[in-house]
């Protein structure tokens, strides 16, 4: 009976239409990283969003609780109310030249009851600029449809365009926009496979990287690599790079590269090459490179560096690591159909280790009760942190309080609280007797006053 059973499911799978079972995702917006973007009453805020664009010009926002904008739902999602008027969202142009058999899926969902015809969500697309194309599943969503998949396949050109047109009059009801994915199969490129990813021969040893590196103008080189024509190539043609994937080695560790990572330069030589697309994940980010980006001329080689700074927004722990792979075989690395392609022989190369120094500048008082009575005991914890709040961990230096009254004017006393430990110290069993608001401050052998 297993057996049977077995053989159906094997049938029934083999039936399916094409689900492009080989694609590769070439775009993803979840609008996760883009949380309060879009237009509300008459605010609007669309600054750093590169991939996508929206036009509100037909929708009447009188307040500020009518929008069409990214909302903090479900990790982020376009979502518009009482918009009174059709918004258009509009994806960036996508190469798709790379690939073949592309298809489009995407969230359409609403809330609320009402069948008004007015509130819809419609899926579109154009190919190489042509003209606009309904989606072949769940393209046009209207009333109280609930939630659909508005899907497309079987797509090729050179270019595409995802266009979403939303419109809901009503205040009681939302309509939203998600998890829209572009995949495709990755076109066999019919000139030679020949070129290899190599090791540099300098090589960049294990640094540290400060956490104070938050910024383009201080990021730190953590990679290089050589991509190699090699002398066998004959074909007369360059590999036109389409993109680069790089790997988290330290996957598994507790830093997260989506949360943590400010970005990654490349260079090619002493150029800064500023990808087309940048797709940033726990274990991996990739770039996209439009055509002619980046050529390796026949039969020659180049090579390439990639820098890395922190994210500000995110806090940063003394020590953890970055190491950085490129996967054997040159998995994760493409070219465009029009040059050659990347051989199946490379070997993986992976990065030294860039570990993050947190370097204390300052104390900081930390989880200072908000009402200490006179004659009452009481704690605080003392931290030593760089500009941005992290702990710097390998800090051990003694530490002394004095406790003093807002008015007063004389100098203060200080005492011994004890030695810092990984950076941290907790100071139990404080007391006061002083009639007024209090101050506390600490002081460190080296590190400055601190105030509360």
């Amino acid at each position: 009976m297993k057996k049977i059973l077995s053989l159906k499911l094997f049938y029934f799978l083999m039936l399916l239409p094409n689900t492009n079972i080989f694609a590769e995702e070439i775009l993803f917006i979840d609008f996760s990283s883009e949380i309060n973007k879009g237009y509300w009453g008459t605010n609007s805020d669309m600054v750093g969003v590169s991939n996508w664009s929206l036009d509100v010009t037909s929708c009447l926002l009188e307040n500020d609780a009518d929008y069409v904008k990214v909302v903090t739902t479900s990790g982020g999602r376009l979502e518009a109310v009482d918009c009174d008027g059709e918004a258009i969202w509009r994806s960036k142009l996508i190469d798709i030249s790379g690939f073949t058999n592309c298809s489009v899926t995407a969230l359409a969902a609403e809330t609320g009851t009402s069948s008004n015809e007015n509130k819809y969500a419609r899926f579109y697309y154009k190919l190489d600029g042509g003209e606009e194309h309904p989606f072949e599943l769940n393209s046009n969503n209207l009333g109280n449809w609930g939630s659909s998949e508005p899907s497309a396949s079987g797509l090729e050109g050179n270019s595409i365009e995802i266009v979403i047109k939303m419109c809901n009059p009503l205040s009681s009801n939302k309509v939203y926009i998600d998890n829209i994915k572009l995949a495709g199969e990755p076109k066999v490129v019919e000139n030679e496979n020949f070129t290899v990813i190599k090791r540099c021969d300098n090589e960049i040893k294990t640094r540290q990287l400060s956490s104070l590196s938050m910024s383009k103008e201080k990021s730190i080189e953590c990679l290089r690599f050589t991509i190699d024509e090699t002398s066998s190539a004959t074909d007369g043609v360059p590999t036109k790079i389409s993109r680069m994937t790089f790997y988290n080695c330290l996957s598994h560790e507790n830093f997260n590269w989506e949360s943590k990572i400010g970005g990654f330069l490349l260079f090619k030589g002493d150029e800064l090459i500023e990808p087309a697309f940048t797709k940033f994940n726990n274990d991996s980010v990739y770039f996209d490179f439009v055509e002619e980006q980046i050529d390796i001329v026949n039969g020659e080689s180049a090579n390439f560096s990639l820098k890395c700074f922190l994210n500000s927004d995110a806090a940063q722990a003394d020590h953890d690591n970055i190491q950085l792979k490129i996967a054997k075989n040159c998995k994760g690395f493409y070219s465009f159909s029009s040059g050659s392609g990347f051989a199946t022989n490379s070997e993986e190369i992976i990065s030294d280790i860039l570990s993050i120094d947190v370097e204390a500048t300052d104390l900081q008082i930390k989880d200072l009760p908000l009402n200490i009575r006179r004659n009452h005991s009481f704690s605080v914890e003392i931290l030593a942190t760089d500009s941005f709040g992290n702990v710097d961990v390998d800090v051990a230096e003694n530490v002394s309080i004095a406790i003093i009254g807002k008015n007063d004017n004389s100098p203060k006393v200080y005492q011994s609280a004890g030695q810092l430990s990984s950076g941290q110290l907790t100071i139990h069993s404080l007391k006061h007797n002083i009639i007024d608001t209090i101050l506390i401050s600490v002081v460190g052998e080296l590190l400055p006053e601190t105030t509360s």
